[in-house]
């Protein structure tokens, strides 16, 4: 709290302005080069076009960063558009989640993360799923707010919200004798963008101890 509040101070009302109005200007830019990508023909302009896209998400993601760290509330939505679950992902250390696409052949990660010490397992618990469960869904994505873009189940599990059919229920797995940390976070990243956001869902699971 204390590195929060010293952090406020560094910036201006002039400077934290300024910075809503670069992500305000940059939610613009990633929703015309969208619109631009989906409508260009020429398949040498709409490469440049991705490029153009992706570069922008990128900075985007830079300025949000920068708006957190000083405390500065961003309003304004940015989405990643029209995803689709082509895939689950599973990493070593226990993380599970699901792989996306979008239009433009860019991958995506939304998965559960916990920074396991000993014995214990915390994790979104995707075994009950097929990919064929996720035929013709598609997601969009807030890269300014994750929360915006999922619902939390409190002792449960999160929802995931398509953008053209019902809310999907993911649950919560947790197992813990109660000594380690149970903190769980759902992280959306993209090996080609980099991280595109994080929000606390340790709440989103059962309280199982052994």
């Amino acid at each position: 709290m204390l590195t929060s509040n010293i952090s406020i101070a560094m910036i201006s009302e002039e400077e934290k302005n300024k910075l809503v109005r670069y992500v305000e200007f940059m939610g613009r830019r990633v929703d015309d080069l969208y619109t631009s990508i989906t409508n260009e023909m020429d398949s040498s302009f709409r490469d440049i076009l991705k490029c153009e896209y992706s570069n922008s998400i990128r900075l985007t993601r830079t300025l949000v960063r920068k708006a957190e760290y000083y405390g500065v509330p961003i309003t304004t939505s940015i989405l990643v558009r029209n995803l689709r679950v082509v895939d689950f992902y599973e990493d070593s250390d226990g993380s599970t989640g699901f792989r996306l696409e979008d239009d433009f052949d860019n991958t995506y990660i939304l998965c559960s993360d916990h920074e396991r010490d000993c014995c214990e397992s915390h994790y979104l618990d995707i075994s009950g799923f097929e990919k064929e469960d996720f035929f013709d869904v598609h997601f969009d994505f807030d890269i300014v707010d994750l929360s915006r873009s999922i619902e939390r189940v409190e002792g449960s599990g999160i929802r995931l919200l398509p953008n053209d059919d019902h809310p999907i229920f993911v649950p919560g797995y947790s197992s813990n004798n109660g000594y380690y940390s149970d903190n769980l976070s759902l992280c959306f990243f993209s090996y080609e963008l980099g991280a595109l956001g994080d929000i606390d869902i340790t709440e989103c699971q059962p309280k199982h101890y052994e």
